[in-house]
Parts: structure tokens; C-alpha cells; sequence
């Protein structure tokens, strides 16, 4: 549900236990329901969105991983991708490949190719700061300067990349009633993905 929509490909039972990777600082919120409990077509191991219209399910993936199917293909009445008519075995066959602890915090400059860029900075009083900027592709070398001003801590670095993804749609006619669901809002757009990787760590 959060912070993309995907449906994991495995059926659980009570008691199961499942590991999921996060990026640096990601949370993630999981809507646990019985399979059957629900008419809609389940589409796992993708990242997508979804538009109901009566019976209709709308998808537009962005990314499929190798287990890319329906969970319930029993309730997929016709379908199309792209737009065009298909059957299940050219759907079976489809996948998307588009891929501190001291009071005074120090002063951080960002410089690449002898210019310093314009720096963020989000915190929480007398615990952490975050310092961010937006660089352009094509930098080879980049600065990091932090003058410590009597402060002690660890810093850490990381690297943030969004990715613009290309979505294909995928629609359904379902062969039962769909309840629609309330989804909670995503915190950028769907057609976005974001990496997140800590580069290094230092204690001053």
C-alpha cells in the first residue's frame, strides 16, 4: 500500500513470516486480507496503480518482477493490454522492463565542478539533521565539506535517485462486483522511483 502500491506474489497463511528489503529510512505499510475475501483481480509482483470503473480494473505497471501474475486469474473475464485484446497466456508471457548529538549541528557546502549548490536542511532540535540538494546528472566529482565548528557526532552520506518510469496498462473485466478499497496517499508520484544507498559513515 505504502509507499507504492504492489501485492506481494505469495499467499501466506497464519503464522507465516516474510522478510521485505527498505531503502535507507523507508517505511512500509502491508494491507493483510484472506484471498478470498476479495472479487478483484489481484495482480502481484508489480508496481502500479490502479483505476476501478464498475467491473473494470484499470493497471498501469511501472515495474514486474519474475512472479508477475495474477493471484485469483478466475475472476479475469477479458482482458487488454495496451489497449489491445489478449489472453491469459499472451498476459502469462507480458512483463514491463523500464526500468548528531550536540546542540550546534555543523556546516555542510556541496560542490561540483567549482560551483556549491543550494542546500536543504529539515531537523529535529538536539537530535538529527538532514542537509539535502538537487545535482544535475552528468557530475563526475563531487565535494563534501563539513566544518565541525566544535560539533561531535557521526555523519553519513547518501544518495538519493529518482527514476522516471514509463507505465504499460493492463485492463480487466472482471467477472464479479469490486468493492473499492480506500488506498493511503503515496508520498510521490506512482511514476517515480526513488533509491535511496548510504555511500559512507564517519564519527567526529
Amino acid at each position: 500500500m505504502y509507499p507504492f502500491r504492489k501485492i506481494l506474489p505469495q499467499i501466506y497463511s497464519a503464522g507465516s513470516t516474510f522478510s521485505v528489503p527498505l531503502d535507507g529510512f523507508e517505511t512500509a505499510i502491508f494491507h493483510v486480507f484472506p484471498l478470498d475475501s476479495t472479487t478483484r483481480p489481484l495482480l502481484a509482483d508489480a508496481r502500479m496503480t490502479i483505476n476501478l470503473n464498475g467491473n473494470n480494473v484499470n493497471y498501469s505497471i511501472y515495474e514486474t518482477g519474475s512472479k508477475f501474475r495474477f493471484l485469483n486469474p478466475q475472476y479475469v473475464e477479458n482482458l487488454k493490454i495496451n489497449g489491445k485484446n489478449a489472453n491469459y497466456h499472451d498476459f502469462i508471457k507480458f512483463k514491463n522492463t523500464s526500468t548528531g548529538t550536540d546542540k550546534t549541528f555543523p556546516k555542510v557546502s556541496i560542490i561540483a565542478n567549482g560551483k556549491e549548490f543550494k542546500i536543504a536542511t529539515q531537523s529535529v532540535k538536539n537530535k538529527w539533521q538532514w542537509y539535502s540538494t538537487e545535482i544535475p546528472a552528468g557530475q563526475k566529482e563531487i565535494t563534501v565539506k563539513i566544518s565541525k565548528n566544535g560539533w561531535k557526532g557521526t555523519a553519513s552520506l547518501w544518495i538519493n535517485t529518482v527514476e522516471k518510469l514509463k507505465p504499460i496498462t493492463i485492463s480487466v473485466q472482471n467477472s464479479a462486483k469490486i468493492n473499492e478499497e480506500i488506498m493511503p496517499p503515496l508520498p510521490y508520484p506512482t511514476a517515480e522511483k526513488r533509491n535511496y544507498q548510504k555511500l559512507t559513515e564517519k564519527k567526529f
